[in-house]
């Protein structure tokens, strides 16, 4: 029986949320029979672009990547989700993944069915109000991509991605981060020489780090944070 969740969230659409029941509402969150912890390791696939979903999955901790796959027959990597966000929330309208999601690094998450989550949202005021917002919150990040692409230079457009990723930057240490130079230009709307040129400079100026992997780790997230802002300013 999986456990009641804790994830701690304050704005966790699941959290609070209780479906409609013969005798009396259920909370989601302390019923095992409509919730699962899952956890999956780097590399596990989560949902599957064109095929149908059946479970929604909601981060608590990890990264995912979400990729469209191309007519080319390539995948595109569009952009990574983080704990807080959700799986699979717009395959309610059509019950098909419209990407295909992979887990970047360890993830552990809460599930429900979409059949659990058409119910929540039909007889649940206060979850429908916050599904709501979420999906907002995600247009507005769209538009947020959409305009650095158009507004900002290529180093510039490198430090907002990496100030953007959804683990956050804490620590004197920085985070290490799972990502090819390849997939920061498929994120960035940049070729490969040019991120391989932009990380030069960013390495040689002691602000990122990467390891024998090519994993990237931030050192001076204020430098970034500096940068992205200048570049802010310069086109305000």
């Amino acid at each position: 029986m999986a456990e009641a969740c804790s994830c701690g969230f304050e704005d966790c659409l699941l959290c609070g949320a209780q479906i409609a029941s013969t005798d009396a509402p259920v909370a989601v969150c302390e019923d095992g029979k409509l919730l699962d912890k899952m956890g999956f390791a780097p590399g596990d696939v989560l949902a599957v672009q064109g095929l149908p979903l059946e479970r929604l999955f909601f981060l608590t901790a990890g990264e995912a990547k979400v990729l469209s796959n191309r007519p080319s027959g390539r995948q595109q990597l569009l952009y990574t989700l983080g704990a807080g966000e959700v799986v699979g929330l717009e395959a309610l309208a059509s019950g098909i993944a419209s990407a295909t999601v992979t887990a970047l690094t360890p993830i552990q998450a809460c599930s429900i069915s979409c059949a659990t989550a058409e119910d929540l949202f039909a007889t649940d005021s206060h979850t429908s109000f916050r599904g709501l917002r979420y999906l907002l919150q995600e247009r507005e990040k769209s538009w947020e991509r959409i305009q650095n692409l158009g507004m900002l230079g290529a180093r510039e457009r490198i430090a907002a991605f990496l100030l953007s990723l959804p683990e956050g930057i804490s620590g004197s240490d920085g985070i290490p981060l799972v990502f090819s130079r390849e997939e920061i230009g498929e994120l960035t709307g940049l070729t490969l020489e040019t991120v391989s040129r932009h990380m030069a400079a960013l390495r040689r100026d002691g602000v990122i780090a990467e390891d024998r992997r090519g994993r990237i780790r931030l050192l001076d997230p204020d430098a970034l944070r500096d940068l992205a802002d200048m570049a802010a300013e310069e086109t305000g």
